[in-house]
């Protein structure tokens, strides 16, 4: 995908006990973050994580991803400020320890399997676990307060019709 936050965890440097950690999206990630998910801005990340091995080759992640992004609104385009408060809670497989099914990883959907994510060479992709999440986690429609979509239907008082704007279009000379 990409080595957008290059925050790989070497599986050595775990432990016994687990290891706590915290990351902090420079600007310059931040501005590549932008690029990326095509947001306006993003004006922090921060990402507050415990790994845990559970049993042979097999690893928790918790924690919680925080952000202040900025979008535009889908219907006004003004900007819209949204903080983020996402917890992290994956298991980490060896990709030939991973769930029937998500054996290729490049196929690998967050939607398909969003309990797992994929440990290669020895070494967690922290980075990658958290673009992904953040990515599912940003508003997909922003709104403005107080902006709504306005859709006028050709019938007044019947239900809504997504194609009476067009007949209405084609009606006219």
């Amino acid at each position: 995908m990409t080595d957008l936050f290059d925050w790989r965890i070497a599986l050595g440097d775990i432990g016994d006990n687990g290891i706590k950690g915290s990351h902090t999206a420079t600007p310059e990630e931040c501005k590549e973050l932008t690029r990326v998910t095509d947001i306006v801005s993003c004006d922090r990340l921060v990402v507050d994580y415990k790994i845990q091995p559970l049993r042979s080759g097999i690893y928790r992640l918790t924690g919680l991803l925080q952000a202040d992004v900025v979008q535009r609104c889908v219907v006004s385009l003004e900007p819209v400020k949204e903080h983020i408060n996402e917890p992290l809670n994956t298991e980490l497989r060896p990709t030939d320890m991973l769930p029937e099914g998500v054996q290729d990883v490049e196929e690998m959907s967050i939607l398909e399997t969003p309990d797992f994510a994929p440990i290669e060479d020895d070494v967690i992709d922290l980075g990658l676990i958290v673009l992904e999440h953040f990515s599912t986690s940003i508003n997909p429609y922003p709104r403005a307060p107080g902006v709504e979509l306005d859709v006028k239907d050709a019938g007044a008082d019947g239900p809504v019709n997504p194609f009476a704007v067009l007949e209405q279009l084609k009606q006219k000379p």
